[in-house]
């Protein structure tokens, strides 16, 4: 299968290259991932596969108990929906570590002011689609290397969207040596939060551009949900508080703080706006978002709109009185 090409047999090795933790929904097979990376051009020797099987949609507490038992020196964490090119994890491996992939890496990024020089976290071009159509993927053209200020900003972009986990490489030390775990009490942003938290402790990040892994919306059969719809809008909400970890880990690095507060305002005007929409909007009075539209004048935000503003006048009163108006 060609699985030397790049890196060598590291059996030899004291610790473990990579670990690859996969989280499992109930539902999905993953045995087309698993082909894939059976595939790929490293050794077998030089990674471990972690599954883990999602339960009640806590994507965090699986990812937790696979760093628990990951032993490799940098992690990749999939999904069952993920597919990758046969070369991912050799480019994902040689973006973090150039000496790690003479064949793979570029002879310098496109300023030349970095060429070969290992990072903290490395990402790849990725792919979303479903089994017929695609839906988006990242433009980038050329290898760059940023620090810790640029990076924290691109992941607030709305184009070419850096927040993904599964395009990622990132090294064990600094999750180990920062104690850094995904909020199990968050459901939504729950990457993104991660990511920043890792960020805080990382000084380089590489952006490379070969889009060698995707993630494949597939159609199931919809899975009978023990929510009902005011807690299903609950844990929605909890993406909100996401923002709010990281407006934290980015005190001292304004530029990326003040996208943090479009994205985070944006948020909650559109929960609130699906409360304006819904059947019995008066039931909301006492949901949690309100705690946030309460603290909604601390963030640096200007409706851009009209209809935004009128949207943002009605957030506030419902913020001071409960009430739903429009």
């Amino acid at each position: 299968m060609g699985k030397t090409i790049g890196i060598p047999l590291l059996s030899n090795m004291e610790k473990l290259l990579l670990s690859v933790i996969i989280t499992e929904q109930q539902e999905q097979n993953t045995e087309k991932l698993l082909e894939q990376l059976a595939s790929q051009t490293i050794s077998e020797d030089c990674y471990e596969i972690i599954r883990e099987t999602v339960w009640d949609d806590n994507v965090s507490a699986a990812r937790n108990r696979g760093m628990k038992r990951a032993k490799g020196e940098y992690i990749i964490f999939l999904s069952s929906d993920n597919r990758l090119q046969p070369e991912a994890l050799n480019y994902l491996i040689a973006m973090i570590q150039p000496n790690l992939g003479n064949d793979t890496y570029p002879k310098s990024d496109d300023s030349g002011h970095y060429p070969r020089r290992p990072v903290d976290m490395a990402s790849c071009g990725y792919v979303i689609q479903t089994e017929d159509t695609l839906l988006d993927y990242s433009p980038e053209r050329n290898v760059k290397v940023l620090d810790r200020d640029d990076a924290m900003l691109r992941h607030f972009y709305i184009e070419n969207y850096q927040g993904y986990l599964w395009n990622k490489i990132f090294r064990k030390s600094i999750i180990d040596g920062a104690k850094l775990h995904f909020r199990e009490d968050i459901y939504r942003n729950e990457d993104r939060v991660f990511i920043i938290e890792y960020l805080k402790h990382s000084k380089f990040i590489r952006m490379a551009p070969e889009i060698l892994v995707g993630y494949e919306i597939v159609e199931r059969e919809p899975v009978e949900s023990t929510l009902d719809e005011m807690q299903f809008f609950e844990r929605e909400v909890t993406g909100i508080g996401a923002f709010k970890l990281m407006r934290r880990a980015m005190r001292g690095h304004a530029d990326a703080k003040y996208m943090c507060d479009q994205n985070m305002a944006y948020e909650e005007l559109q929960k609130y706006f699906e409360i304006l929409q819904s059947d019995s909007p008066e039931n909301y009075a006492k949901s949690s978002l309100r705690k946030y539209a309460k603290k909604f004048k601390k963030l640096d935000f200007e409706p851009a709109t009209e209809e935004d503003a009128e949207l943002l006048e009605s957030y506030l009163h419902y913020a001071k009185t409960g009430e739903i108006v429009y």
